[in-house]
């Protein structure tokens, strides 16, 4: 297959293909150092192997390259069937994981739990103009394990010790905002709301 704007493109389906180069065309426009680390770490786009039941649920997926910082990104044949508001978020946020850095990650990391990378995804996708049609994304799959959520979402994370709360900030870093030990007794609390956007 084509490349798109230098990297490799297995996917077949000529309108998910537009949208791929409408996204890449973008960041290259606005954001050049963004497009020097996708130009660079982005090895190709292929379509996801969904005959693996572990990705049953799997719309789109950045896999990293052994210990390198190259990565290839998937994307399941579902999506052709979705408006191309979705599949422009589906997109950016598989990219926003080939643009982080390990510094951002470390950045938002808890207890290594994989909302971190999924925060640090998220923050790419809104730094890059694609908020509306991240936000509709999100109401549309109904999702609250992945993705990583909006500015103002509240999560909890069970450690062995008990439950912690997080608040995503502005800034898609998480903020410690309640604890509790493993009976349920709270020894710290911040205010809970929601951030209008």
């Amino acid at each position: 297959m084509e490349n798109i704007y230098g990297i490799p493109c297995n996917i077949d389906d000529k309108r998910i293909r537009t949208i791929i180069a409408k996204v890449l065309e973008r960041i290259q426009g606005n954001f050049s150092g963004d497009w020097k680390k996708i130009s660079f770490r982005v090895t190709g786009f292929d379509w996801l192997d969904e005959s693996n039941p572990e990705y049953t649920n799997t719309l789109g997926l950045c896999v990293q390259i052994g210990a390198t910082a190259l990565s290839n990104i998937y994307f399941s044949r579902r999506i052709i069937d979705f408006d191309d508001i979705l599949v422009t978020a589906i997109i950016g946020h598989e990219l926003g994981h080939a643009a982080t850095s390990i510094v951002e990650l470390k950045s938002r990391e808890i207890n290594k739990n994989p909302v971190y990378a999924e925060l640090c995804a998220s923050r790419y996708v809104f730094k890059w103009g694609f908020v509306r049609e991240y936000i509709i994304f999100l109401l549309a799959v109904n999702s609250d394990q992945h993705y990583g959520g909006l500015p103002g979402d509240i999560f909890a994370i069970e450690y062995p010790d008990g439950e912690r709360r997080y608040r995503i900030g502005l800034d898609f870093k998480p903020i410690l905002i309640r604890t509790a030990d493993e009976n349920g007794q709270v020894f710290k609390t911040l205010p809970i709301y929601k951030i209008p956007l």
